[in-house]
């Protein structure tokens, strides 16, 4: 049951074009190398804090919208790129079409980093979030749950959270890792 809640892949494809020239003319002096973007955050504590921000303010706005599908899902471009907007976008349209809704928001019980990558690209923060996944349900028109009585107590997920404008983390990608009645990263 967790698939329906959370983005199972995403594949980020980036391209890079590169220019160069040979002429015979006098070369022109190239210009000095331009010094390297600064991180993002300045410690991976900062990096963490802000997927946590991330990653709650992903889960409010996917829950606005799997509670209400029929609203729409654009306002999930504020919160996921790629295929976790893709998927999640399609999700709400089945659910719309299909009369489900997500009764309930998921909760956070811990999070922990796995990776902070910074680049002179585009930072990119990986996390591991252990969900209570009990606190959350999918529910048909009558209200009736369509979600596993027996399913695990808890989900550990690895989400991955791009850098977008210089400042704001989004989330790119999230699967589960575990499933259990602990969170074990």
């Amino acid at each position: 049951m967790t698939s329906r809640l959370l983005p199972l892949a995403l594949v980020l494809a980036a391209s890079a074009i590169l220019v160069s020239g040979c002429s015979p003319e006098a070369a022109v002096p190239s210009a000095p190398p331009s010094a390297e973007a600064e991180p993002l955050f300045a410690s991976d504590e900062e990096a963490l804090e802000a997927a946590e921000a991330a990653f709650e303010e992903y889960l409010d706005v996917a829950f606005a919208v799997f509670s209400n599908p029929a609203d729409g899902a654009e306002s999930l471009r504020s919160v996921a790129v790629g295929d976790v907007l893709e998927t999640d976008t399609e999700r709400a349209a089945r659910y719309a079409a299909e009369g489900l809704r997500q009764a309930s928001r998921p909760a956070t019980i811990e999070t922990r980093l796995q990776q902070y990558a910074p680049s002179a690209g585009i930072d990119e923060v990986i996390t591991y979030a252990c969900i209570d996944a009990l606190s959350f349900e999918l529910v048909d028109q009558s209200g009736e749950s369509l979600s596993d009585p027996n399913r695990a107590k808890r989900i550990v997920v690895e989400n991955s959270f791009i850098e977008i404008d210089g400042s704001q983390l989004r989330l790119m990608e999230s699967q589960v890792w575990s499933e259990g009645d602990t969170c074990e990263f």
